[in-house]
């Protein structure tokens, strides 16, 4: 990046240092970093004014809770993790802690300057993945041969899932490729304000239509972001006790106030 360039931007009300900016058929991208008080240095990877993560390069580790709550819900309600999809890359964490846990990986993502930006300041190796395909994820759904234990939707258009990734026929097609035992896992902002909880509610029904009632859970801290687990099988219970000991000491507590926080199914 040329010097020229380099300058800092307010976010949140703190000043932010843009380390790099990248232009794409979706927008501008941009990495921004800044120090805390107690001298964390944190990584912010945006897209438009969305985070897509926060980051701490140091330990490797991410900031932002809705990756240790996606990551995290596929480990306890999937009894086995040995293939998986991830839709929308983001900094790459997800994929990353999927496939450090021995899992082949395929990763979607629609936008390529993001790929690169992951790559480059977020120690994402597309190497380590089975594939990394830039493309819709619909598009790959629906040429996929299926197999998944578990699929992770982590697609944004703004500041909601794209619509025709959510819509019943994307659910069923979902559904079909996953194993029998599988789970889908979606982050959503679903409690940041009225009409989020209502789009919330509107999903909450979509799946329990296509999933059925008692085979889908939806988590959520109380701090914005919701979490929908969904699976093929009759009745979903948890496979494994839960374990964020390998999240960064900052978000913890908060996937902890993630897990206890089941909401019920809308009346």
């Amino acid at each position: 990046m040329s010097s020229w360039f380099r300058r800092t931007i307010d976010l949140d009300h703190q000043r932010w240092e843009v380390v790099d900016r990248a232009r794409s058929p979706y927008g501008i991208l941009l990495v921004v970093e800044r120090r805390d008080v107690t001298g964390l240095r944190m990584r912010r990877l945006m897209d438009g004014v969305l985070i897509q993560n926060t980051y701490a390069p140091e330990t490797k580790q991410s900031l932002s809770v809705f990756t240790g709550g996606l990551t995290g819900l596929a480990r306890v309600y999937t009894p086995r993790i040995q293939r998986a999809l991830v839709i929308g890359l983001g900094a790459g964490i997800v994929p990353r802690q999927l496939a450090g846990d021995g899992a082949e990986v395929d990763v979607v993502e629609i936008n390529p300057a993001v790929v690169e930006l992951a790559r480059g300041y977020f120690d994402f190796d597309p190497a380590a993945m089975n594939t990394m395909e830039v493309c819709d994820g619909l598009e790959y759904l629906t040429h996929s041969t299926g197999g998944y234990d578990t699929i992770v939707l982590d697609a944004f258009q703004g500041e909601d899932s794209p619509p025709h990734l959510t819509e019943p026929e994307a659910l069923r097609r979902f559904q079909k490729c996953l194993q029998p035992d599988g789970t889908l896992v979606i982050n959503r902002f679903g409690e940041f304000s009225a009409k989020r909880r209502m789009l919330t509610r509107e999903l909450h029904r979509e799946l329990i239509d296509v999933f059925g009632i008692e085979s889908v859970r939806l988590h959520a801290s109380g701090q914005g972001n919701v979490f929908f687990v969904a699976s093929p099988r009759s009745k979903m219970e948890p496979c494994h006790l839960p374990d964020f000991s390998d999240e960064h000491p900052t978000i913890r507590f908060e996937l902890q106030l993630a897990w206890e926080g089941v909401r019920p199914p809308p009346e």
